[in-house]
This record gives structure tokens, C-alpha cells and sequence, in this order.
């Protein structure tokens, strides 16, 4: 019986299999062991190429731009290391005024500019900016599937990794120290606009804040250690949905406040946080609504942000907030402060501890604004206030 071949059928097979020819004699897998060779092979080569660095240190004079698809790996953190050269030192000459617009970051000040492009990683080696650049990572438009992990990134005077409208894409595994301060936008992971991202088993230290997110769709942020005296994460103003943060040590706040950020989505959850060990004693920043906050450890410092308000609330807000099963031990000055209504506040099955604290509060636990509604509801928790009358 013979069999007759679609003369069209072929011809797309053999087109399909040609692209994939292509591709692969484009991907190449090459080594490299100077800053003269990894500038042309990250600037030069093919989308997919895999560049692996060499021990040592790269002196770079110039932003160096991978295309779609690369990964750049070093041999690790303390054996490659990159860094700017004395005459690339933009300096703090440009740094953002307007935060949140793709225009606001310069590419020129960052050590890798990877522009809209896509599926790019890179790991294992040190990024120092020496307190010259802007930053290490910048992603100026709709980049995705992204993944940066195992590197130590240093003295940049913005972000460590910046991004705007990245989506699906992780950050893992890395230790981040800026030497930003004095400005709200600076952070060591600043993210406008992101979708589907992952962040965990980072160690975040620095005077800056840490995690800067404008609008949170779906982030998940785990396993962190956030180590500052400014906010461990902010994430205020925008329609958040589905973001969650877990099991993170913070010794700073998290902060949440929605001002105009809109109605929970179908979920009914815009911000989940849960299974953390929280030390400041200024722990949450409020209000928002679709926030459910439970089995976290609130092991209080007993003075601080706020003078240990364990919730503090500076805007109105129509909930439901539901915060339940928590261990909270020494709150300062109250659980929750707020200076306006905040409806539908749900606390229950907590279990608090207020042992004396140093400036001897004895002020009630809640203290309300004005127009609480009786939607509110404290019920089912333990108050262990034996040592000290509340």
C-alpha cells in the first residue's frame, strides 16, 4: 500500500524543522575569563546564548545589555565579581523624580540594562556598584520569565534590581545591600507594576527600604531575612490582588495603607500575610481592605516606630480586614491605632501577652478613630495582662 505525502504538510514540516536548526546553531555556550570578552559576547552574541564567566573581576566601563533568552553565570559570589571602572560614575546626578513611570530609571546607570527583553538569567557573581551606579538590574519595560538568583548585589544609590511591569519572573537566593537613603524610592528590589513574581530566600540589609512594590498582582515574597530600620516592604496607594508574604523575618514594618486602592478583587484577598516573625513593634501599616493577617509571631520590641502600635492606621477603610490567630507578645502603645473608621476589623482567636514594657503603657489595646463601626468585631482571643493592667 503506498502512502502519499501532503506536498504542503511537508513543506511546513520542513520549515518547522529548519527554525529549529537555526535556533540551535544561533545558542551558543561559550566561557569567558575578561571584561573584553564578556562585553562582546552579552552585547554581541545570539538570543539563548549561555555565558559563563570565568573566576575573577570584570571591569566594566559601560551597561552591558543581554539579549532574549541569555543566561550569564559566574562561579559564584565571591569568586566573580563585576564592578563599574573609576570613569563610569554617573553618581546621584539623575536619580528618579518621577518613581513609577518606565522612563523615570536611566538604562546608562545600571550594570545590566535588559531593556523589554525576555527569559533572561543571570547568577552566581557579585554585582558592586560601588556606591556609583544607580543600580545592578533594570528592566524598563514588560520583561518576563526572568530569573536572578544567587548573587550578591552592593552600593547601588537607587535599587539593587528595578523593574517596571515585569511579570512571571523570580528573584531568589541572593544577599542585597544598598546604600540608597533619604528618599522614599529607593529600595533594594523596587518593582512598579509587577505580575506573578516571586521573591525568596533573599537576605535584604541596608538603610533603604527593602521590597518597594506599586501595585502587587499575585507576588508571592517568602523565606526572606529583611533586616532595616525603614519599611521591609511597602506596597501603598494601588490595587493590590492576591499578594502574599510568609514565612519572612522582619525587624521592620510591612507597609499596606490603600488610600486610593480600590475594592478587593474576586478573591476577596489583596494582601495575605501570614507566617512571618515580626519584631518592630510598629508592625503593620494600614488601612486596606481585603487583608487577612494570621499565625504570625509578633515578638514585639517594647519602644520604636509609632511607640508600638501594633497596627497603625492613617486613612479610612471599608474592609474586611480579618486578623486572627496570632501570638502577640508586648505590644507598646496599642494593637490597633487608627485615626479614622475603619468597618468590618475582624480580631479573633489571637493570643496577646502584654508584659510590662519600658514606658509603661496602660492605655487600652484598640483605640479607635472617630465613626468605628459596629461592623467591627473582637472576639475569642486571650489577653494575658497579669503583670501589667491594660
Amino acid at each position: 500500500m503506498n502512502r502519499v505525502k501532503h506536498p504542503g504538510l511537508v513543506a511546513r514540516m520542513g520549515a518547522i524543522a529548519a527554525l529549529f536548526m537555526a535556533a540551535a546553531l544561533q545558542a551558543a555556550t561559550v566561557t569567558v575569563s575578561n571584561v573584553t570578552q564578556l562585553v562582546n559576547a552579552v552585547n554581541n552574541g545570539a538570543a539563548n546564548d549561555v555565558i559563563n564567566l570565568a573566576a575573577g573581576t570584570y571591569v566594566l566601563g559601560a551597561s552591558l545589555t543581554p539579549k532574549p533568552g541569555m543566561t550569564i553565570k559566574g562561579t559564584g559570589k565571591v569568586t566573580t565579581i563585576l564592578k563599574p571602572s573609576a570613569s563610569w560614575n554617573p553618581g546621584p546626578a539623575g536619580l528618579p523624580e518621577d518613581p513609577v513611570g518606565p522612563g523615570s530609571a536611566d538604562p546608562a546607570t545600571y550594570m545590566f540594562s535588559l531593556g523589554g527583553n525576555d527569559g533572561i538569567k543571570i547568577s552566581d557573581m557579585t554585582l558592586d556598584c560601588l556606591s556609583q551606579l544607580h543600580g545592578a538590574i533594570l528592566i524598563t519595560y514588560d520583561g518576563k520569565n526572568h530569573e536572578f538568583y544567587n548573587l550578591n548585589i552592593k552600593g547601588g544609590l537607587s535599587a539593587g534590581i528595578r523593574a517596571f511591569y515585569i511579570q512571571s519572573s523570580s528573584i531568589h537566593d541572593n544577599t542585597i545591600d544598598t546604600v540608597a537613603t533619604g528618599d522614599e524610592w529607593r529600595a533594594c528590589i523596587f518593582l512598579a507594576w509587577p505580575y506573578d513574581i516571586q521573591i525568596y530566600n533573599n537576605r535584604l540589609t541596608g538603610p533603604s527600604m527593602k521590597i518597594k512594590l506599586r501595585q502587587d498582582i499575585r507576588s508571592h515574597i517568602h523565606h526572606n531575612t529583611i533586616l532595616t530600620d525603614n519599611f521591609a516592604i511597602e506596597a501603598p496607594f494601588d490595587n493590590n490582588a492576591d499578594a502574599e508574604y510568609d514565612h519572612n523575618f522582619f525587624k521592620s514594618p510591612v507597609s499596606i495603607p490603600k488610600m486610593g486602592g480600590g475594592d478587593p478583587p474576586a478573591s476577596g484577598v489583596q494582601n495575605h500575610i501570614h507566617h512571618n516573625y515580626f519584631m518592630p513593634a510598629y508592625a503593620i501599616e494600614f488601612a486596606r481592605d481585603g487583608v487577612e493577617i494570621d499565625h504570625n509571631l509578633f515578638d514585639l520590641l517594647a519602644a520604636g516606630w509609632e511607640d508600638g502600635r501594633l497596627i497603625s492606621a492613617w486613612c479610612a477603610g471599608d474592609g474586611p480586614a480579618r486578623f486572627h490567630n496570632n501570638l502577640i507578645k508586648d505590644p507598646g502603645y496599642g494593637l490597633f491605632f487608627n485615626t479614622d473608621a475603619y468597618n468590618n476589623f475582624q480580631f479573633y482567636n489571637n493570643h496577646v501577652i502584654a508584659n510590662p514594657t519600658p514606658n509603661m503603657y496602660t492605655d487600652g489595646l484598640f483605640i479607635f478613630g472617630e465613626g468605628a463601626s459596629n461592623t467591627d468585631v473582637i472576639k475569642d482571643n486571650i489577653f494575658d495582662c497579669t503583670t501589667r493592667a491594660r
